[in-house]
């Protein structure tokens, strides 16, 4: 196998738990931020927002999914070569 691999960009596996903790963070504070956000903009054109609705958006699921599967998916042939 080569060392270049064929992913886009280079994902780096967050090695001690205070990384993993900062990362899991940073991506819990995106979801914040973009469910207030648009909370905000659904008031602002009258509309009762909802929960779920501000939760479950494409804008929330496509990052958190590519966050958590990345890794997973880089560091199972890792592990299995040593």
């Amino acid at each position: 196998m080569s060392s270049s691999t064929s992913n886009a960009r280079a994902v780096r596996i967050p090695q001690t738990r205070l990384a993993r903790a900062t990362r899991m963070g940073t991506m819990t504070a995106g979801v914040a931020g973009n469910m207030a956000f648009n909370g905000l903009m659904q008031l602002g054109r009258g509309q009762q927002p909802t929960a779920r609705d501000l939760l479950l958006t494409p804008g929330n699921i496509s990052p958190v999914s590519i966050d958590i599967s990345c890794p997973i998916f880089i560091a199972a042939p890792r592990m299995r070569a040593s």
